[in-house]
């Protein structure tokens, strides 16, 4: 078989240097003179001739695993002869190597509009599309690499295209597109003599993949509701392999209970049934089908049934379990589930019974449940028992942070404890949880109440923590002047709190409370109180005050006095960031902008400064294509780091991009004149943010306005100005006043 034309090139150059060294090893007795070329060779082919002997060189250096060194000589042989395909494809795999997205897909682009039919570099560059989440242009290119005629040629490599490509189509719901795919790849299966002799597969093997695709096209088109060709697929899946036949009796009871055939649908599902699956999918379709067939009657009786045969399925059990609850057989559901805790204390079995209680109107067991696992959890005299109690105190945990119902059906009995002349004893970190759990609830009323009760029996472990979180409820609920007592309180009666929280809290609440001069003495005095460690913070947090009291000179001068003070770049970056705050506030935005540069010039993806920045320009409105360019940057971002957040820790709460980036990426697009996605983005905003920011509804009402959307601009700068007025200290913000006018405006009649 002859070589590909560019292994054969590269066979040539390395034959070259090959007989060079033979000759130095045996030169002849009288060398021959060196040939001189009757011309002397054109710029050009001299061009040519140096991009060979550098690809040849970068071939060298690749095989001895210089990759970097191999880059730099392809891109030299590249600018020598721009159009030298070869060049680019072996740059295609290296700059996948090293991360060099962009050049990665530039180099593809380079390589299939020289050689459409290069159905590897095709394949390459769908790949990263699709890791890019670009799947449309994924998808498009990998229908370029399957049409490619050299393909035909390598069976396993087309039958893998075609699957991944048959995936794709499916994943964007193109079901025809998906099922033509798939029976391409079946149809290179069905004839295996190619695939024996390319790869080291067995006819058994072959014939499994085949059974495989077919379920594929079954579901592809019970999902196209092709119900028709989804029975025929199942059927041929069985009759291919036997040993599948029971799996894919589901399957086929699935396709008859999408067209009404429930009786067709049950006798499928009991011979699938037969052969014990796990989990409680079938048995869930089961009980609809029989509710649609009129015989409910036999959903319970026919679940113990199967429970019975298999004992250890726990998904089976629950089912069970939440069928006798839904039947009101409480007594019975209530044994199974604690029969289940028994063995396995399981947030599913926790979630199953609360659920059971919340029905029966006794959440006090709940209590009592969580109270005791919380007390005997605490390390004491009995470590052995401390363990096991710790394991169900987290179940029950993990389920009434992910069922807000629960709690809010759980907190009136507490807050009835409390209430009572004498309350019973509860364990402290009993009443902690919960007031954490209300506050996740958004029962502000109720963790405050809790947090407060457990003020009385604080320890010097926990005062910090309770203190800390109750003034987080507060600030929630925009309770400042209870604040400001809280912290009075807290410097005269707390004995193992830093200060400086207090002096912290104490400051922010009086500027909402628009008192100014008393903020600015009182941001004074936690500086005085902080350690070397906190020191930075509390210092950066009294520039703040200071921004927000309208002194922006002595902030300005803080500021420069700490640049002067601190030299690490990452204390560096957060002053220069409180700089350019109060340079913005002061609108001076040059100055502001000029600091936000200096530092993504050393840290390109600082998501704030990406954001602030693209913001400023926006609210010039100058340089829109940047800001829009920036802010989105700073919404991948920001997204990214949650991600990452959440796979780092799995309690963590999934978002989307914060909601202030959102309503920047909105108001650039207002900016831009597209109003409706800019509304779209603000209305996301809005959502995410909970409604309390006055400047988002500001933006939105902005929009709806110049879309001739009276009513709801309308509606949004009322909904601004409620918030502005409720936050007493934003009654001085010129963003009021304008509020105030665009609603005056608006309701007055025009001549």
């Amino acid at each position: 078989m002859p070589l590909p034309p560019r292994l054969a090139w590269v066979s040539f150059v390395l034959l070259g240097l090959e007989a060079a060294a033979l000759r130095a090893q045996h030169p002849l007795e009288e060398p021959p003179a060196p040939l001189r070329p009757a011309h002397p060779l054109a710029p050009p082919q001299q061009n040519r001739r140096q991009a060979r002997q550098l690809y040849a060189q970068a071939l060298l250096q690749q095989h001895d695993d210089r990759i970097l060194e191999a880059i730099r000589s392809l891109e030299e042989a590249r600018q020598l002869d721009p159009e030298a395909v070869p060049i680019h494809r072996a740059l295609v795999p290296l700059y996948l190597a090293v991360g060099r997205t962009d050049d990665f897909l530039a180099a593809c682009q380079k390589v299939v509009a020289a050689d459409p039919d290069d159905y590897e570099t095709w394949y390459l560059y769908a790949r990263q599309l699709q890791e890019l989440s670009r799947p449309r242009e994924a998808r498009e290119a990998l229908n370029r690499a399957v049409a490619c005629p050299a393909l035909a040629e390598k069976p396993e490599q087309h039958a893998q295209m075609l699957f991944e490509l048959g995936v794709a189509e499916e994943e964007a719901g193109n079901w025809t597109a998906a099922e033509g795919a798939f029976r391409r790849v079946v149809a290179i299966l069905e004839r295996p003599e190619a695939l024996l002799e390319s790869g080291p597969y067995s006819r058994e093997q072959i014939t499994a993949e085949t059974a495989k695709t077919w379920e594929r096209i079954g579901r592809v088109c019970l999902q196209a509701r092709a119900y028709d060709r989804a029975e025929a697929a199942f059927r041929k899946a069985q009759t291919i392999d036997p040993g599948r036949a029971g799996r894919l009796f589901y399957n086929l009871a699935e396709t008859c209970q999408a067209q009404g055939k429930h009786a067709e649908a049950l006798a499928y599902l009991d011979e699938y049934l037969k052969t014990q699956p796990p989990g409680a999918e079938a048995y869930q379709l089961r009980c609809q089908l029989l509710r649609r067939l009129g015989r409910a009657l036999e959903v319970i009786p026919s679940l113990q049934h199967w429970a019975d045969r298999d004992v250890f399925n726990v998904a089976l059990q629950l089912l069970l379990a939440e069928e006798l609850t839904r039947e009101r057989h409480y007594a019975a559901a209530e044994a199974r589930y604690q029969k289940l805790l028994a063995d396995r204390p399981t947030p599913e079995v926790y979630r199953g019974l609360f659920r059971l209680y919340h029905a029966q109107r006794r959440m006090d067991r709940v209590l009592d449940m969580l109270d005791g696992a919380l007390a005997a959890a605490r390390p004491g005299e009995q470590p052995a028992a401390a363990e096991p109690a710790a394991v169900r105190a987290r179940g029950m945990v993990l389920v009434l942070r992910d069922e807000p119902a629960l709690v809010q059906a759980l907190l009136p009995e507490v807050i009835a404890e409390l209430r009572r002349e004498q309350p019973r004893p509860r364990a402290p970190e009993t009443r902690r949880l919960l007031a954490v759990l209300a506050r996740r609830a958004h029962q502000l009323d109720a963790a405050e109440a809790l947090l407060r009760s457990c003020l009385a029996q604080v320890t010097p472990a926990t005062e910090a923590e309770v203190y800390g979180t109750l003034l987080d409820v507060l600030w929630e609920a925009r309770k400042y002047a209870e604040i400001e007592k809280l912290c009075r309180d807290g410097l005269a009666h707390a004995q193992a709190t830093n200060r400086a929280l207090f002096q912290v809290n104490l400051a922010q609440a009086l500027l909402h409370l628009d008192r100014p001069d008393e903020a600015v003495a009182e941001a004074d005095k936690a500086v005085n109180l902080a350690d070397d460690r906190n020191r930075l913070r509390i210092r950066r947090l009294k520039v703040d005050v200071l921004r927000q009291a309208g002194r922006f000179e002595q902030a300005v001068a803080e500021c420069f006095a700490l640049l002067k003070e601190y030299q690490q770049p990452g204390e560096v970056r957060d002053i220069r960031y409180s700089l350019a705050s109060v340079y913005s506030s002061a609108k001076d935005y040059a100055r502001a902008e000029q600091q936000l540069r200096r530092i993504l010039e050393v840290e390109p993806n600082d998501i704030s400064a990406n954001n602030d920045l693209g913001y400023i320009l926006a609210d010039q409105n100058k340089n829109l294509d940047e800001a829009e360019r920036l802010i989105r940057k700073a919404i991948e971002l920001d997204v990214q780091q949650k991600k990452l957040a959440k796979e780092l820790r799995p309690e963590a709460d999934p978002e989307s991009a914060h909601a202030a980036y959102l309503d920047s990426l909105g108001w650039v697009l207002f900016r831009r004149g597209q109003l409706r996605e800019a509304r779209s983005w603000l209305e996301k905003a809005v959502r995410l943010d909970g409604g309390d920011d006055p400047i988002i509804w500001d933006h939105l009402g902005d929009v709806r306005y110049r879309l001739q959307e009276i009513d709801g601009a309308r509606a949004a700068w009322q909904k601004a100005l409620e918030l502005y007025e409720r936050d007493k200290r934003r009654r001085s913000d010129e963003h009021y006043k304008e509020v105030k006018q665009k609603l005056l405006e608006l309701e007055t009649p025009r001549r």
